[in-house]
């Protein structure tokens, strides 16, 4: 099923993981690791083939299965709190998602540490909840910390360490920050920003703030 959704055969993907959720289901109830993987895996393959409503409404129900099921330090259970807060951002439910995603990342600290992909993904989505939310300064220490995670994860020209880093140029100058967004910008960008590492997210040297250019 997931080979299929790679493929692009998103509804091919979908019934498998129908078959999947019926059989294990049947066999061990919906409470189960395998059933609750499979209704995540669906949830991803109805995303892709343009259902996200149906996907939504399934990782809420797989949460609601998880929550009490898994301890907080499961791996599998942390993704699927990542996802439910997904949801309740999109549904504009910012406190609720807030609350989740900071005792996530508290749990994740604890149990997986600051440098786990998992808690860099985490902070990428904090940060966007509390700009969402209008704590700024909350989103741009979270984004810091992604940025920073990323960079040492995947290296300096991974794509979401460089969005991350943008973002946070962009918080730190809407805070009356210049001088740190120049910093952020020659660590991330070099100086001058280098066309290459911006055309990585589809970005140019104009995106780059002039206030921010002009201190670099």
């Amino acid at each position: 099923g997931n080979t299929l959704n790679a493929l692009g055969r998103h509804e091919d993907a979908a019934e498998i993981h129908r078959r999947i959720i019926d059989r294990v289901v049947r066999r061990d109830g919906e409470r189960s690791e395998e059933a609750l993987a499979a209704m995540t895996n669906l949830a991803i393959s109805l995303d892709a083939a343009g259902r996200k409503e149906e996907g939504n409404a399934l990782r809420v129900r797989v949460y609601e299965l998880s929550h009490g099921f898994f301890p907080d330090d499961h791996p599998g259970f942390q993704i699927v709190r990542r996802n439910y807060a997904v949801c309740l951002v999109e549904q504009g439910k910012y406190q609720e998602a807030l609350s989740i995603l900071e005792k996530l990342r508290r749990d994740q600290l604890a149990s997986l540490g600051a440098e786990h992909l998992g808690t860099a993904e985490t902070n990428m989505l904090l940060a966007m909840a509390y700009e969402d939310a209008g704590h700024h300064q909350l989103a741009a220490e979270a984004r810091a910390a992604a940025a920073e995670s990323f960079a040492r994860i995947h290296g300096p020209d991974n794509d979401r360490a460089l969005r991350c880093a943008l973002a946070l140029v962009y918080d730190l100058t809407a805070l009356g920050r210049p001088d740190e967004a120049a910093a952020v910008t020659r660590q991330y960008f070099g100086h001058p920003p280098d066309p290459r590492k911006l055309a990585i997210i589809g970005k140019t040297p104009a995106d780059i703030l002039p206030e921010v250019l002009e201190r670099l």
